[in-house]
């Protein structure tokens, strides 16, 4: 699967990036809300916008420590979610949570794929 790397929403002047649009599910798949997340090879869990769980009316299952890109320390809920890209699934598992509108895909699911980053043409692809 191959992807055009995109703008940051609400960063315009950043440099486009490895982004995808998701869909992020309830356990039980009852619920389902879109949003869009960054490929971050440096984060060690993936991210979901906070606006997310309240759609879903989700409710962690635990908490965890985080340390954000500021340097910040924060607990944050984590959550079971099952995340698809189109109609594939991704991931099914834990993720925690991030007020910024964007998420992050971490390690937990980049791990278990093969990413190509290609930033020349400025894209990149996935397969398991």
């Amino acid at each position: 699967m191959k992807y055009n790397y995109l703008p940051i929403p609400l960063y315009p002047d950043s440099p486009l990036a490895p982004i995808l649009e998701i869909e992020v599910c309830d356990p039980l798949q009852k619920k389902k809300e879109r949003g869009i997340c960054l490929l971050d090879t440096g984060a060690d869990m993936t991210v979901i916008p906070n606006r997310i769980i309240v759609a879903l009316e989700l409710n962690p299952a635990t908490t965890v420590r985080c340390t954000d890109y500021k340097g910040e320390e924060k607990e944050r809920g984590v959550y079971i979610v099952r995340i698809f890209l189109g109609n594939f699934e991704l991931f099914c598992g834990f993720c925690t949570e991030t007020r910024e509108d964007i998420g992050l895909i971490g390690r937990d699911i980049l791990n278990q794929w093969v990413a190509l980053f290609d930033g020349p043409k400025q894209e990149f692809s996935l397969k398991q």
